[in-house]
C-alpha cells in the first residue's frame, strides 16, 4: 500500500494497535531500498530496525513510536513523497 509521507504516522499508529506480538509493519521507500520495520514485541513494547542511511536496532515503548517514526522517516526518507507499509509475520 502506497501512502503520503503525511499519512504516514497515523495510519502506523492504528496498524500497530490492531497487530497482535509477533506481528509488525515495514515502511519501505519508493524504491524499496531503504526501510523502516516495526515488530510488535509484547501489547506494550516494540522491535523497530532501521536499514538504509543508517542500520540500527532499538527496543522502544509503543507510547513512544511516534516520535521514534517522526525522527526515523526525517532521517530515512527525507526527500519520499511516499512510502510503501507493508505487513510482517
Amino acid at each position: 500500500m502506497m501512502l503520503d509521507l503525511s499519512n504516514v504516522i497515523p495510519h502506523t499508529l492504528t496498524r500497530l494497535k490492531k497487530l497482535t506480538p509477533g506481528q509488525g509493519l515495514v515502511l519501505l521507500t519508493y524504491k524499496r531500498d531503504r526501510f523502516v520495520r516495526i515488530v510488535k514485541d509484547t501489547d506494550t513494547t516494540c522491535t523497530v530496525t532501521e536499514s538504509g542511511f543508517y542500520h540500527t536496532t532499538v527496543q522502544t515503548d509503543i507510547s513512544q513510536i511516534k516520535k521514534q517514526l517522526k525522527t526515523l522517516l526525517k532521517r530515512e526518507f527525507p526527500r519520499s513523497r511516499k512510502v510503501r507499509i507493508h505487513p510482517v509475520d
